[in-house]
């Protein structure tokens, strides 16, 4: 029956995902660096269905232990890839501003594809918001970078 197949999943998501769930995230970010998608699209599908078991008071206060680190370690290299990207051309930016918006842009649609072809399952969460909310720390960033004020 269907309650028989929630506990065995449960229980196997319990100990194939959260017993190893640590080194999963170790992972993550080489796997973000090296842009395997076809790793990241495995590793979030498995880490999806853990965290379909995760805690009431996690699911209340809109926390998942599971996808969390990895949101985080995603978004933390997509800010360094586009201050990096900022930074190789402040010198340029400065008299030709064009440069500037081309370098954000670049990163903007290379990490979009990467969302899009590896985390499908939460685009609707994660695309769209974490995007607009990346673009504009990264504009904010690299305002200091550029010596400009915000």
């Amino acid at each position: 029956d269907s309650s028989t197949g929630s506990k065995v999943e449960h229980t196997l998501v319990k100990v194939l995902i959260e017993a190893h769930i640590a080194r999963i995230h170790d992972e993550f970010k080489p796997m973000v660096e090296h842009e395997k998608i076809d790793d990241l699209k495995r590793v979030f599908a498995l880490v999806n269905r853990a965290d379909k078991f995760r805690s009431d008071a996690d699911k209340s206060n809109n926390v998942s232990p599971f996808l969390d680190p990895m949101r985080d370690a995603f978004r933390q290299h997509v800010i360094s890839e586009g201050i990096a990207a900022v930074d190789a051309i402040k010198e340029s930016a400065l008299a030709e501003p064009k440069t500037y918006i081309d370098a954000v842009l670049t990163v903007y649609k290379k990490y979009a594809k990467v969302v899009l072809d590896a985390f499908v399952f939460r685009v609707e969460r994660t695309c769209h918001a974490s995007h607009v909310e990346l673009i504009a720390k990264l504009a904010n960033n690299s305002c200091l970078f550029l010596n400009v004020s915000s």
